[in-house]
């Protein structure tokens, strides 16, 4: 359900697609990288908190508010709302969940604000992208 509060946060994000990702997107693709100066002003925005705990300096926004937005920023860019998604999805969600309290504390606020960008590799030859088949594991040396 659009709230008030949805749809004046929806309108916020459509303002910010239209202004700062829409102009861009056929040279971000056309070079297939972003430019560094969108993530500033996705943190500036709010964008990469959206889903950190506001005890960190987030937002905190609920799922069908975060969507909300997401869906925005994607008709601005696919890309820049896949990597906001990424972000705020599995990153946030994995520190905050199975982080230490040091490692929130660490990381979350950096997350939020954009001084530190979350991502993810997913990917390997004999597994693709199935999670379930990939067999790398990290070791401390």
């Amino acid at each position: 359900m659009l709230t008030a509060e949805r749809r004046e946060l929806q309108a916020l994000a459509r303002e910010f697609a239209e202004a700062e990702l829409r102009p861009k997107t056929a040279e971000w693709d056309e070079r297939r990288e972003l430019d560094d100066e969108v993530f500033g002003k996705l943190a500036d925005s709010g964008f990469l908190g959206m889903r950190v705990p506001e005890a960190y300096g987030g937002l905190e926004f609920d799922l069908a508010t975060y969507l909300v937005v997401l869906e925005e920023l994607a008709w601005g860019d696919a890309a820049v709302a896949l990597t906001v998604a990424i972000h705020n999805g599995p990153v946030v969600a994995l520190v905050d969940r199975y982080g230490t309290e040091e490692q929130r504390e660490r990381w979350l606020p950096r997350l939020a604000s954009g001084e530190a960008l979350g991502a993810f590799a997913l990917s390997e030859p004999e597994a693709g992208s199935d999670p379930s088949s990939i067999t790398s594991t990290a070791s401390r040396k």
